[in-house]
């Protein structure tokens, strides 16, 4: 998802954290979060990458995990503290140094200020134990975005946001080798998809290439591993734009992929392989666009200029 506004100007933190809030609650509306934790292995303490405006970290919650969330948007923060407090949720912001062994012994979820990508928060974040990663739909921000691609925020490109998405992807990966143990999960929700030149069995390989190539050793995907539903229209009253994976090929899917740690299982060339999660709606259900219609992933180009493009090849 991009931080692009409509007509490509960057959007500031503030108006990223209120456009978010209206897609997160779309996601909510569209019971992706549900579907996710559907998809997640039993657990206790998770660190979530990205708290977004805490629809997921609420959904988290009432699946009865304690969450400590990492989100680097100060407004976004806000938003999740009041929300979560409102809800009777127990939460409480720590600095990234005062966090501690027992740090969520009292509360339900800790969020810390901090960016995904900055190494220097990986001693910290070993002071409390975790037992699963999630990442779902990882926004960017405009400035480290630039920062990575180095170039100004205004000339960011649709490939700058896909290639900051997958470095806070393979960060994930980064952090579950020194904070999680044999037998854990990292759980990345992203977006991608597939048309009538494509199938899901083509779909999943390259979805398991591209995060087989990210995450790396020692995680292994195997049984139930890859995941999709169809994703639901753009909301109308929000200019967040989704920029899919680079092997989307139609209509946007949600996609659920489950990373698991293991040192003892694998073996240096041993083959990946990976079934299917039959996911709680159809894919037959994916809504028939035209080709001169707005594409539904929010995009607002024509589909026939956007996804819809390797039908017409």
């Amino acid at each position: 998802m991009s931080t692009l506004g409509q007509f490509g100007t960057p959007m500031t933190e503030q108006q990223y954290a209120e456009h978010w809030g209206k897609s997160s609650t779309k996601h909510v509306h569209d019971g992706d979060y549900a579907w996710l934790l559907d998809q997640l292995p039993a657990s206790t303490n998770v660190l979530e990458v990205g708290s977004g405006s805490g629809e997921s970290t609420l959904a988290l919650v009432r699946a009865g995990k304690k969450v400590l969330a990492l989100e680097l948007n100060a407004h976004c923060i806000e938003e999740t503290v009041r929300k979560l407090s409102d809800k009777g949720v127990r939460v409480r912001m720590l600095p990234i140094d005062a966090l501690a062994p027992m740090s969520l012994d009292e509360v339900e979820v800790i969020i810390v200020q901090a960016d995904i990508l900055d190494i220097r928060i990986d001693t910290h974040l070993r002071q409390v134990a975790v037992d699963t990663i999630v990442c779902w739909f990882i926004g960017v921000a405009p400035s480290r975005a630039a920062m990575l691609a180095k170039k100004q925020a205004e000339a960011l490109t649709q490939v700058d946001l896909e290639n900051y998405r997958h470095a806070v992807h393979k960060r994930c990966g980064d952090l579950g080798r020194s904070l999680l143990v044999d037998g854990t999960f990292i759980h990345i929700a992203d977006r991608g998809g597939f048309g009538n030149g494509g199938t899901e069995t083509l779909a999943r390989s390259e979805a398991l290439e591209q995060y087989e190539n990210l995450l790396r050793r020692p995680y292994i995907v195997t049984v139930r591993q890859i995941a999709f539903r169809p994703m639901g229209l753009a909301p109308t009253d929000s200019k967040m734009t989704y920029v899919a994976p680079s092997f989307v090929t139609g209509v946007p899917l949600v996609i659920s992929v489950l990373a698991k740690k293991s040192e003892s299982d694998h073996q240096p060339g041993s083959p990946i392989t990976v079934t299917t999660r039959a996911a709680n709606i159809p894919l037959t259900d994916v809504p028939k666009v035209g080709r001169d219609q707005k594409c539904p992933c929010g995009s607002g180009k024509k589909y026939k200029k956007c996804h819809g493009q390797s039908t017409n090849n």
